[in-house]
């Protein structure tokens, strides 16, 4: 699996690099590798939002580990998690200035950046298998591309992460009882327009703080793929978990275009190879851990319930489509990409 996985990535990586010129200007002289080409270590950084013992967190150890060993030690990453320097936003800040040069987000982070990154479109896949067909396709480099050129940042290797359901702090009997709720969202308009779209209340704030609002009651409602609701602690505030398989966000390595493309042309290959790698990682790992995950959260004495979600799709496929027409051309083509037409 995890062969096949990494091979679809690779094909998407080569495809967006064809489309959107990624190639760098600088280039290590001629039979030179990057270790040849620099004779002290550059430091790199990493910072990221989750904490030391996850999935992701050990993914950028991987990912730090092997591009340390393709550069003979031309490079060295040192890696910052649990946000130790910044939420999402300061780090995206950081990586413009140079401070930061990793992260692994899903691409909504940059939602605030431009639209066109929103990545968190309403039940747009139904199956990893349709995920990875079609960020493998050239629907998806033309919006692997768009993204690049609205924000700035190349979104390395997307991957699966599985899908999104809501957690709720209070019984849930039928998708009527979600109407009204207050539900944690990022702040993103588009995220808050889809709840809205949905009957939902929209509450922005970050993830770190969900833990004590649902506790509080400041909100009802947290959405997350469940392996990471499961590690912040989520079951300890939840009564239902209502398996919505609303979205499909995925994850990636957004990085500055302009430091990656003012790096040397072998190190930018070995970087995109090592995020395609480093993806397929995280994938196989979250897929393993999500029926361990739901039954943790059976374990804590969580309600399990899943609806005919008709009444959402076709409130997203009309009410919500119609206030994003340029993003929603983009998300159709993708949708269809991903069914092989």
């Amino acid at each position: 699996m995890m062969k096949k996985m990494l091979s679809l990535f690779l094909a998407g990586v080569m495809v967006a690099g064809l489309l959107t010129g990624c190639g760098s200007k600088t280039e290590t002289p001629a039979g030179e590798t990057p270790a040849a080409a620099v004779k002290e270590p550059v430091e790199l950084v990493c910072s990221h939002i989750f904490g030391a013992d996850t999935i992701q967190n050990k993914a950028c150890q991987m990912f730090a580990r092997k591009l340390e060993e393709r550069t003979g030690g031309a490079y060295k990453m040192t890696i910052y998690p649990a946000a130790q320097l910044g939420n999402m936003n300061d780090i995206l800040e950081q990586q413009k200035s140079g401070d930061i040069q990793l992260t692994i987000i899903s691409s909504i982070a940059l939602a605030g950046i431009s639209p066109y990154c929103f990545d968190s479109w309403p039940f747009l896949f139904e199956t990893q298998e349709e995920f990875e067909r079609a960020y493998a396709s050239e629907a998806g480099a033309k919006w692997l591309e768009k993204c690049e050129q609205e924000s700035g940042f190349y979104l390395l290797a997307p991957t699966w992460k599985g899908q999104r359901y809501f957690f709720v702090n209070k019984e849930v009997n039928s998708l009527d009882d979600l109407k009204g709720i207050k539900v944690r969202c990022s702040g993103s308009q588009m995220e808050m327009d889809k709840y809205s779209t949905w009957g939902m209340t929209p509450v922005s704030m970050s993830s770190t703080e969900v833990f004590s609002a649902m506790q509080q009651g400041v909100v009802d409602a947290y959405e997350q793929e469940i392996p990471v609701a499961r590690d912040e602690s989520i079951p300890e505030v939840t009564k239902t978990v209502v398996l919505t398989k609303h979205t499909e966000a995925n994850y990636c390595w957004p990085t500055s275009s302009a430091w990656l493309n003012s790096m040397p042309e072998d190190f930018q290959k070995i970087y995109r190879e090592t995020a395609a790698e480093c993806s397929a990682y995280v994938t196989e790992e979250l897929v393993k851990e999500e029926p361990k995950a739901i039954q943790d959260f059976k374990d804590a004495g969580c309600k399990i319930v899943e609806f005919d979600m008709t009444p959402w799709i076709e409130l997203s496929e009309t009410t919500y489509a119609e206030k994003y027409p340029e993003l929603a051309e983009y998300m159709v083509a993708l949708k269809a990409a991903g069914k092989g037409n």
